[in-house]
């Protein structure tokens, strides 16, 4: 029998974490973070450099421009921009919700 240990972290809505913490847990390097920073990719909730913050949002959005980035081979200017497109097709798509949950039902 294998026996697998899983860490958990539970994310407070209001929780942040410094450029290191945020390395670790989104398994990007420093480099990649700082990249991201650059190109808009994440933008820290406090900019101080020497204590640079994120909040829960960047670690979610770190994680994917790291996934992005190297399943799509995409540069971090690359991942900015798929970043960009995937909000707006979020966006447009909770927009045909709400339009679509308006219609009266017509069955």
């Amino acid at each position: 029998m294998k026996i697998e240990n899983t860490r958990v972290l539970w994310l407070g809505e209001h929780g942040e974490f410094s450029l290191q913490d945020l390395c670790e847990l989104s398994g990007c390097t420093e480099p990649e973070i700082r990249e991201f920073i650059e190109c808009g990719v994440l933008t820290p909730a406090r900019a101080e450099t020497s204590a640079a913050t994120f909040s829960c949002l960047h670690l979610v959005a770190a994680r994917e421009a790291r996934r992005l980035g190297r399943e799509l081979e995409l540069d971090p200017h690359g991942v900015a921009l798929m970043i960009k497109l995937l909000d707006r097709i979020r966006e447009l798509e909770s927009q045909v919700r709400e339009l679509h949950a308006r219609l009266p039902d017509l069955t």
